[in-house]
């Protein structure tokens, strides 16, 4: 976390917003593990440890975003009382996009675990990296709006500190 002092001129938000980007910029596990996901997605699984591995990191993804959004809600929700009524907005519209988010991975890590206790590794092998190639492309989507946001309540508060 920072030690620099927030400045006081622009009110809280640019302490929380900075907060909120640095909560983002500790998300390299998580994004570590997206990648490694990605990578099992892009070459074929065979074997049923590679199912059972693939189907676990599945499921810590799901737990990490979990950890992930609730970081990111409680230093996003600042972003709320924002005196700009459209930064509100789309900061609302990203925290149910979170909702929506850990609803799909939750059923998704669902989905796989059925199959794997089915013993069903060839539709998990199938299947399930296209699914989760799916969720990946919105993940990333919703990770680059809050980037924006970020980018853009930090300009909006240099422009009132001025």
């Amino acid at each position: 976390m920072s030690t620099s002092k927030p400045k006081l001129s622009a009110g809280k938000m640019v302490d929380h917003s900075s907060t909120f980007q640095e909560v983002k910029a500790e998300g390299k596990e998580l994004w570590d593990l997206v990648t490694h996901l990605r990578d099992l997605c892009s070459r074929p699984i065979s074997l049923r440890h590679e199912c059972l591995t693939f189907v676990q990191s599945l499921a810590e993804l799901r737990d990490q975003l979990a950890m992930a959004f609730a970081e990111e809600e409680a230093c996003g929700a600042v972003f709320h009382n924002n005196k700009d009524n459209k930064l509100a907005q789309r900061a609302l519209g990203l925290q149910v996009q979170h909702r929506a988010l850990y609803v799909e991975i939750s059923q998704l890590v669902e989905h796989a675990e059925t199959l794997f206790v089915h013993h069903q590794p060839a539709t998990i092998a199938i299947v399930i990296p296209e699914e989760f190639e799916n969720f990946f492309h919105k993940l990333e989507e919703h990770e680059w709006n809050e980037r924006e946001l970020i980018y853009v309540t930090l300009e909006h508060e240099e422009d009132d500190g001025d």
